[in-house]
Order: C-alpha cells, then structure tokens, then sequence
C-alpha cells in the first residue's frame, strides 16, 4: 500500500513560524506559543527576543534554550536587557521591517507568518 501525500501529520513537516517581535507577552505572543503547541520542533524567526519577558511561556524558552529562535542583527545592535533601552523600543518600530527584508526562510515545508 502506497502512503498518500496528503496524509501527513503535522509533526512531521519542518516548520518556521515568523513573528514580528518578542518584546511583550501579549495576544499575538499567545498565538505563537499555541502554534508551538501544535508544532512543537518549529524554528521561529523574528527580529528580538527578550526572553526576561517569558518565562511564564514553557513553549518559547524551550525554543530559546534549544537555539530555535532566530533573531535579526536588532538583538545585537541595542542592548534590550537594560531597562533604559527597553523604554526606547517603540521609537525604533521602523528598523523591524528593514530587519526582517534580510531574514531568509528556506527549506521547510510550513511557514506560518504571525
């Protein structure tokens, strides 16, 4: 018996999730950490991540912990663990879509824009 394509599972698939920002746990936060509920193993790219900011979210410090969160040069360039510079984020909200344009997402067979 020949296994049918469309019947794959979803674990199965190399998935990217995309997400503007991790700089606060808010909604669009809630729907990525659910994405990750249902693709446990994907990798998400985004322009920052504050992991201070979510330690109540199990899901996202394990992709954190396991290196599968894939930041622009945004997390290098400012330093976001001073507080100082986290009141500023906002002003910069016009670097994140220049970051993002050098974000290349390839080879998965599932990417989910969020």
């Amino acid at each position: 018996m020949t296994e049918n394509p469309t019947d794959t599972k979803p674990d199965n698939k190399k998935v990217a999730i995309a997400h503007d920002f991790f700089f606060q746990n808010g909604g669009a936060e809630n729907v990525v950490e659910k994405l990750l509920e249902i693709y446990p193993d994907a990798d998400i790219y985004t322009t920052i991540f504050i992991d201070s900011k979510f330690g109540n979210k199990p899901l996202l410090q394990k992709a954190f912990a396991q290196d599968r969160i894939k930041t622009t040069q945004l997390q290098g360039f400012f330093c976001w663990q001073n507080n100082a510079m986290l009141r500023y984020f906002k002003h910069f909200f016009w670097l994140y879509p220049l970051a993002m344009r050098f974000v290349t997402i390839k080879d998965y067979d599932l990417v989910i824009i969020s």
